[in-house]
C-alpha cells in the first residue's frame, strides 16, 4: 500500500507487489486519485504531477496503466482484478488535440497465459467521464465509489458479482449521473467465479474456485509433510492449499515448538474458512492443546 506516492514510491510499492506474483495468485490492484487518457493508454498521476502538465510530459510524474497490467501479465498470475477510482477532473495541456477534461478511456483485458485465468477492469464512472468529487456522506472522506466498494469488497461472491453491486449501488446514490464501468475476459467460466473474500464450503459450491487457482505466493508444495506449509495455508486461510497438502499426505496434527497445530493458527489468524476446512472436513482435534494448555476453539 502506497499514500498519496511520488512517482518513485509508487514504484517501489509495484516492484514490492509484483515480487509476490506468481502462477496461480489472484492479484489485486486499486489506485484512486486522478487519471488521464493520452496517447492510447491512461496514466495514474502521482504527487509531483503539477497542475496544467503538458500531456507529452506525462510519462515524467505518472505512471501508465499499461504497464502495471504487463508487470501481472508476465508473473502468469491466474487472475487480475484493476479497480481505478481515478475519473476526476484534472487539468492537462494538450497541443495534439481538445482538451480531455479528465477521466479514463476504454480498455481491452489483455490474454492471460493461464487456461482458467483472467482480468477485470473497473472504472469508479463510465469511460472519459469524471467522477464526483461529492462526498457519500458529510462525515466521511470518501466519495460514492470507495464508499460502495468498501461495503461490498469483502462480500463473498464472484469478483464480477461483487464489483456490479457496487456499480449498481453508485448509479443509484448519485441519481444515475455516475455509471461505473467493468470490463472482463475469462478464459472459462471457472475463473469468472473467481471472488476476493472466502466463500463457506458446500454453499458456493464446491466448483466455486479451484485449487490451482488460489495457491499462494511462496507457498512450496514439493514436501506435502512440512508442517510449517499447512500452518501458513491455515494462517492464511488458504482452504485450497490445505486440502491439497492434506490429500498429499500432510498431517493435519502436526505441531510446532509450542505444540500449535495448524488449527491453532487458523484461530490466531480468524481464518473462518481454514477453521472450518480444518474441522468438518480434515477432522482436526478440537482438544489439542499448546504448551501452555489451551485448545485451539477455546
Amino acid at each position: 500500500m502506497s499514500l498519496d506516492p511520488t512517482k518513485e514510491e509508487f514504484k517501489k510499492a509495484r516492484d514490492a507487489f509484483e515480487s509476490r506474483v506468481g502462477p496461480g495468485v489472484v492479484a489485486l490492484v486499486y489506485f484512486s486519485g486522478h487519471g488521464y487518457s493520452h496517447d492510447g493508454d491512461n496514466f495514474l498521476l502521482m504527487r509531483e504531477t503539477p497542475d496544467g502538465v503538458d500531456e507529452r510530459d506525462l510519462s515524467d510524474t505518472s505512471i501508465r496503466v499499461t504497464h502495471i497490467r504487463e508487470g501481472i501479465r508476465s508473473r502468469q498470475a491466474a487472475f487480475a482484478a484493476l479497480i481505478l477510482d481515478a475519473c476526476r477532473s484534472v487539468r492537462v495541456r494538450s497541443v495534439t488535440r481538445d482538451v480531455n477534461p479528465g477521466g479514463l478511456s476504454e480498455v481491452m483485458p489483455i490474454k492471460f497465459k493461464l487456461k482458467h485465468a483472467g482480468e477485470v477492469i473497473a472504472f469508479s464512472t463510465a469511460p472519459r467521464a469524471t467522477a464526483s468529487d461529492r462526498l457519500c456522506k458529510d462525515n466521511e472522506r470518501n466519495g460514492f465509489y470507495t464508499h460502495f466498494l468498501l461495503k461490498h469488497l469483502a462480500a463473498e461472491k464472484p469478483v464480477i458479482d461483487m464489483l456490479e453491486a457496487v456499480q449498481h449501488d453508485v448509479m443509484r446514490e448519485s441519481g444515475w449521473d455516475q455509471e461505473p464501468w467493468i470490463h472482463f475476459r475469462t478464459g472459462t467460466a471457472r475463473a469468472r467465479r473467481i471472488q476476493l473474500a472466502g466463500f463457506e464450503w458446500g454453499v458456493s459450491g464446491p466448483d466455486m474456485v479451484e485449487p490451482e487457482i488460489i495457491v499462494q505466493p511462496g507457498k512450496s508444495e514439493s514436501d506435502p509433510n512440512e508442517k510449517q506449509n499447512l500452518f501458513d495455508a491455515a494462517k492464511d486461510g488458504n482452504v485450497a492449499l490445505i486440502r491439497r497438502l492434506v490429500d498429499a499426505g500432510a498431517n493435519v496434527e502436526a505441531v510446532d515448538g509450542d505444540k500449535w497445530t495448524a488449527l491453532h493458527y487458523a484461530v490466531l489468524h480468524d481464518s473462518v474458512a481454514a477453521i472450518r476446512c480444518l474441522v468438518s472436513e480434515c477432522k482436526a482435534n478440537v482438544e489439542a492443546g499448546h504448551t501452555k494448555g489451551a485448545t485451539p476453539l477455546h
